[in-house]
């Protein structure tokens, strides 16, 4: 079946070495982890089951043709001659009985066409990643979509103050999601929750602006958890006032490890944000006039007073 996945991944037809008649059970991994998990915890010592998916019993044909439609490809036959033929199983079916591991308590939740579509999606995103390395390796160095600002609108002077210095690096507007802007607002019409969703993606920056009234907020801590899930890269910056013993603080999903920028107007202030500076140009592949850079890092200076 891997080399099914392999063939559609590199824009190729499938090609059988048989008429694919061949039946099996088939399971989706989650489903078989969680099998292995029962009979390790209610079993009876010496027992044996079989993990098997009643609905996912499969011919190899049917099998290449699932995955096949995935990227509408094709299931080409190059049929083996007699000789060939010898070297092949003469089974014909191998299905097991999975009755025994359901008395257990064993649903399982994938059948086969689910199981192969998030399959392919999962090994197309680790192609994706592989070929961005590859991109970076050559020298290409742009990695991220987006900036997302992720703040309470309580802290709009910080926000505010954070976007203008952004700006100054010749992000596009688009460039930026920073709700409490009007140049950066969820679009009208759409839902913020979808929105976000659909938003943050692997390939997006985020800037956790903590603050008290951050911690407060489930929308935030939402937000975060999104971005920690699809496994954003992240800065985190500080109010001046924010309370770093709060024990919610050390239980978010992020690692607050990471060392960050507290917004004072002070020299690690400074070097935190031209340290920013050079990070984003890279990633984002900006051309920067360099005199209106060191002008806004002073305004911004000036506003997180």
């Amino acid at each position: 079946m891997s080399q099914f996945f392999r063939k559609v991944l590199n824009g190729e037809d499938i090609v059988l070495k048989s008429d694919g008649t061949l039946e099996r059970s088939h399971c989706y991994v989650v489903d078989a982890v969680q099998a292995m998990y029962l009979v390790l915890l209610n079993s009876d010592t010496g027992e044996a089951y079989n993990i098997a998916e009643r609905r996912s019993v499969a011919s190899i044909r049917e099998i290449a043709s699932m995955i096949a439609a995935q990227k509408e490809k094709q299931v080409l036959f190059d049929l083996p001659n007699e000789m060939e033929k010898k070297g092949f199983s003469k089974v014909v079916r191998a299905v097991l009985d999975g009755t025994k591991l359901e008395k257990l308590g064993w649903k399982p939740m994938y059948p086969i066409q689910e199981g192969i579509r998030l399959t392919m999606k999962i090994l197309e995103e680790i192609q994706a990643e592989f070929q961005m390395k590859k991109k970076i390796g050559k020298g290409e160095k742009k990695m991220y979509s987006k900036i997302f600002l992720s703040h309470n609108s309580f802290d709009k002077k910080y926000g505010d103050a954070i976007r203008n210095l952004l700006m100054s690096l010749g992000l596009r507007k688009e460039q930026l999601i920073y709700t409490t802007h009007p140049l950066h607002k969820i679009p009208a019409g759409n839902n913020i929750f979808e929105y976000l969703k659909q938003n943050i993606q692997k390939d997006i920056f985020v800037i956790f602006l903590w603050s008290n009234e951050y911690l407060k907020s489930a929308a935030c801590l939402n937000e975060m958890g999104a971005a920690w899930i699809v496994e954003s890269d992240y800065i985190n910056m500080y109010t001046p006032d924010f309370d770093f013993n709060n024990p919610q603080y050390h239980n978010c999903a992020v690692d607050v490890r990471q060392m960050g920028v507290v917004l004072k107007n002070d020299e690690h202030c400074k070097m935190g944000m031209v340290e920013l500076k050079q990070k984003l140009i890279q990633n984002l592949g900006l051309a920067i006039d360099e005199q209106e850079w060191i002008y806004s890092l002073d305004e911004f200076m000036k506003n997180i007073k």
